[in-house]
């Protein structure tokens, strides 16, 4: 599998537990709106995946989707690489900066959040401002509101587990772990 195909089974995985939880509570304050779409002829299961899609939309689109797999087969592994590295190594977790993909991209790295693509699509992920809320900010708030823990949900052995799943036909995480030292090795005095 291709690194770019890795990165987006990444986000969408991400994407997905995301929208189950906040979709799940989100529904039990609507009611109301739940009971109007069903006097409008739809059903249950339609309105749950409208609120579902919603919320994956939010984190992870088919645009995003489209930049992940159009990326040149070394930047791509290069982001794997980076990203599999800060899981495995220095076991950051939580979904913030340090397994963030689209802050890593070479435009990215030299502009910062004022120009990153994702930013530009969603708004810079920490707004939270009235005036500057972006989707990431939205999801942030929302799960603080219904319980939701990020942080715990997406701790470092969610993601080890994650790259396990997606290495699981490559050879693994420890296949992984020596290739990741290796294609470092050659980076020396790069961006690691």
């Amino acid at each position: 599998m291709k690194s770019a195909e890795k990165l987006v089974m990444f986000m969408e995985k991400k994407a997905d537990i995301i929208a189950k939880k906040l979709s799940k509570e989100y529904i039990k304050d609507l009611q109301r709106i739940f009971d109007d779409a069903l006097e409008v002829g739809w059903t249950a299961d339609r309105f749950s995946v409208a609120v579902y899609n919603k919320y994956k939309n939010m984190f992870f689109n088919a645009e995003d989707r489209k930049e992940l797999l159009e990326l040149p087969d070394d930047v791509a592994e290069r982001l794997y690489m980076w990203l599999a590295k800060t899981i495995i190594f220095k076991e950051d977790g939580g979904v913030q900066f340090g397994t963030c993909i689209f802050s890593r991209t070479p435009a990215e790295t030299t502009k910062g959040c004022e120009k990153c693509k994702y930013g530009v699509r969603h708004g810079r992920c920490f707004y939270t401002y009235a005036d500057h809320f972006s989707d990431y900010g939205v999801i942030w708030i929302e799960s603080r509101k219904y319980g939701i823990n990020l942080p715990v949900e997406f701790s470092n052995s969610f993601y080890v587990k994650l790259i396990e799943e997606l290495e699981k036909n490559e050879g693994g995480i420890d296949e992984l772990s020596k290739k990741i030292n290796s294609f470092h090795a050659g980076k020396k005095g790069q961006d690691n």
